[in-house]
């Protein structure tokens, strides 16, 4: 009966020994699939913001051109009160042309943050899903900066309808023409202003989301690493006591023989 003991102790932690080796060894291969699956998936949410901050300058740029041509048809409108008949006539052209101009920028605008807008909720749904694994990544900034884009989508909106009015009040020819396109595009102005300060605040946000993202990559990558070295020392140590069991079965075989 003690022979057959030391036998299936024997058996027993050679078993135990083979088994936590085996373990050990497809601990670091998930631990590598983990961190490369973990690069790919901030390596992705990298390169989306990246490009959400190339259309939102961009669409910085397209206002900041908006907000000079506004200007040159508010010029333009002064300018008319002493030009002539012949000179209305070109002017009148220029501003349709101008608010032509004011129109398609607006809707070009609207095109890219359409294309922010996109990326960003790509990036959130990456960010939850690393989330729901247990890593540590906040949603919550991309939340931000999601926010920020429906805001500014909703300003050029509105910047459209008043530029849609403005051009409808320049092709009239209505009493006080001029002094109804001088009060659409005060609005009009005022509209570009706000959104060209919005532009820049979302600017700081989108920053402060890829530094976060930066950060949260650097400490899911640390995580994945003590989590394995601890699974490591714990299979060490279990693989320890069976090699123990399987040498005391061994020396009772033995001592038996």
């Amino acid at each position: 009966m003690k022979k057959l003991l030391s036998y299936l102790a024997l058996i027993a932690g050679a078993v135990g020994v083979v088994a936590c080796l085996v373990a050990l060894v497809t601990t670091w291969s998930m631990a590598g699939r983990a961190q490369r699956v973990t690069q790919r998936l901030y390596a992705a949410m990298d390169d989306s913001l990246a490009g959400v901050q190339d259309r939102v300058e961009q669409v910085e740029q397209r206002v900041a051109a908006m907000n000079i041509t506004a200007g040159e048809i508010t010029t333009g409108l002064k300018d008319r009160t002493a030009e002539g008949i012949r000179d209305r006539l070109a002017t009148e052209l220029q501003l349709e042309q101008r608010t032509a101009g004011l129109a398609a920028g607006v809707d070009q605008a609207d095109e890219w943050a359409a294309a922010i807008e996109s990326s960003v909720e790509s990036v959130r749904t990456m960010a939850e899903l690393l989330a729901a694994t247990g890593l540590d990544v906040d949603p919550t900034g991309i939340d931000g900066v999601l926010e920020e884009i429906v805001t500014v989508r909703s300003q050029l909106a509105e910047a459209g309808e008043q530029v849609a009015a403005l051009r409808q009040r320049v092709a009239s020819d209505e009493e006080d023409h001029d002094g109804q396109i001088a009060k659409i595009l005060a609005r009009v102005v005022a509209t570009l202003t706000s959104l060209d300060e919005r532009m820049g605040d979302f600017g700081d946000r989108l920053s402060a989301a890829q530094q976060s993202i930066a950060t949260a990559e650097g400490v899911s990558q640390r995580w994945i690493t003590t989590l394995s070295i601890l699974a490591t020392l714990l299979l060490i140590w279990v693989a320890a006591g069976q090699g123990a069991l399987a040498r005391v079965g061994w020396k009772n075989v033995r001592s038996g023989s």
